[in-house]
C-alpha cells in the first residue's frame, strides 16, 4: 500500500478542525464557568478536561472494541494501539504539553503582558499533581506483577480515585473564572445582557464535536499512513496519537498562559494528567493483557518523577516559564531514544 496525498490532506485538515473546535470550546467553557459561578480550578480540571479528553479516549476505546470484534490475528495489534495511546498521553502531557504552555508564558513576557513567574492556586494544582503520581504508580503494578483476578481490584481503585478526585476538585474553590471575551454565540447581544445558557451550551457542544471529529479524522488518516509506511502500531500510537489528540490541551494552555490565567492553564493540563492516569489505564488493565514494553514502563517512571518534581517546585513557588519549557527537552530526548531503538 503506497502513501497517498489524500491521507496527508486528511491529516492536515484534522489539525485545523481540532484547533477551531478547541477555540470554540475554550471560549464557551469559560463563559459557562462564570454562569455557574465555578472556580478556575473546577473549570480547568474537570470541565475542560472531560471535554477535550474525548478524542484521546476514543482511540483506546475503539482499539479495544476492534480487538474484541476481530480475530486472533489482529487482536494483538489492536491491543498495542490501545495501550500505546493510553500511555502516550500522560507522557506527552507532563513533557511536551507543559513545554508548549511554557512557550505561551515566554511569549507573554516578550509582549510585556506578564511576568515569567506563574501565579498558581497551590491547592488546586497540588491536588492534581498528588493524585497523578500516586494513581499512575498504581497503574504500573499490574504490568510488573501478574495479579490475575486481583487486577480488578486495581481497576476499581483507579476508577474510585478519579471519582474522589472530582469530588475534591469541586471543594477546592479558588477564584471564579472570568472570561475576558463573550462567547462567540453571544457576541450579537448587548454587553450588559446576561449570556444565556441556551447559546453557551450549543457552542460548547459544537466545539467538543469538532475536537472529536477532527481527532477521528486524524486517526483514520494515521491508520492509512502507518500501513503505507509499515510503522510499528504500538510505537506509532504512543508517539503520534497523543500528539494530535492532546493538541487541544496544548493550545488551550498556551493561550491561557498568554493571558495570565495560570491556574486555569495549569489545571487544564494537570487535570488531564489525572484523567489519563486513572480512567484510561483502568480500561487498559481491564480489557487488555496490559503487558508493557520496557520503553512504556520507562515512560511511566519518567512521568511520576517529573510530576513529583513539579509538586516540589510548586511548594517552593519556583514554577516559571523556563521550567515548563525545559520539560520539552525530556520529551524530545525520550521520543528520540524510542525511535532510534525501534527502527
Amino acid at each position: 500500500m503506497s502513501l497517498q496525498l489524500l491521507d496527508i490532506a486528511f491529516l492536515i485538515a484534522s489539525f485545523a478542525v481540532i484547533i477551531a473546535g478547541c477555540e470554540l470550546f475554550v471560549n464557551g467553557i469559560e463563559a459557562l464557568g462564570v454562569r455557574l459561578k465555578l472556580s478556575q480550578g473546577v473549570v480547568g480540571s474537570v470541565f475542560a478536561v472531560m471535554g477535550t479528553a474525548m478524542p484521546e479516549s476514543s482511540i483506546p476505546i475503539v482499539a479495544i472494541l476492534v480487538a474484541w470484534l476481530s480475530g486472533e490475528e489482529s487482536m494483538e495489534v489492536a491491543h498495542e494501539i490501545g495501550i500505546g495511546a493510553i500511555l502516550g498521553a500522560p507522557f506527552l502531557l507532563v513533557t511536551a504539553a507543559m513545554c508548549v504552555g511554557g512557550i505561551g508564558v515566554l511569549l507573554g513576557v516578550a509582549k510585556k503582558r506578564r511576568s515569567i513567574k506563574l501565579e498558581l492556586d497551590e491547592k488546586a494544582i497540588g491536588l492534581n499533581l498528588r493524585f497523578f503520581f500516586l494513581v499512575y504508580a498504581l497503574a504500573l503494578v499490574p504490568a510488573l506483577l501478574r495479579l490475575g483476578v486481583l487486577k480488578w481490584a486495581i481497576v476499581a481503585i483507579l476508577v474510585g480515585c478519579y471519582a474522589y478526585y472530582v469530588k475534591l476538585t469541586t471543594q477546592v474553590g479558588g477564584e471564579v473564572a472570568e472570561p475576558e471575551e463573550p462567547p462567540y454565540f453571544c457576541r450579537w447581544l448587548k454587553k450588559e445582557h446576561e449570556w444565556p445558557l441556551k447559546l453557551i451550551l450549543p457552542q460548547v457542544i459544537l466545539g467538543v464535536s469538532m475536537i472529536f471529529g477532527g481527532a477521528r479524522l486524524f486517526v483514520y488518516s494515521m491508520e492509512h499512513i502507518s500501513l503505507a509506511l509499515g510503522v510499528s502500531a504500538a510505537i506509532l500510537s504512543f508517539v503520534i496519537a497523543p500528539l494530535a489528540t492532546e493538541l487541544p490541551e496544548q493550545y488551550v494552555s498556551a493561550s491561557w498562559y498568554l493571558r495570565k490565567r495560570d491556574t486555569l492553564a495549569m489545571c487544564n493540563v494537570t487535570g488531564a494528567m489525572v484523567f489519563q492516569s486513572s480512567l484510561l489505564p483502568a480500561l487498559g488493565i481491564a480489557a487488555t493483557p496490559w503487558i508493557l514494553e520496557m520503553s512504556m514502563v520507562g515512560s511511566i517512571l519518567i512521568c511520576i518523577i517529573l510530576a513529583a518534581l513539579l509538586y516540589a517546585l510548586l511548594k517552593m513557588k519556583r514554577i516559571n516559564g523556563y521550567v515548563l519549557v525545559c520539560l520539552g527537552v525530556v520529551y524530545v530526548a525520550y521520543i528520540g531514544y524510542i525511535v532510534t531503538t525501534t527502527f
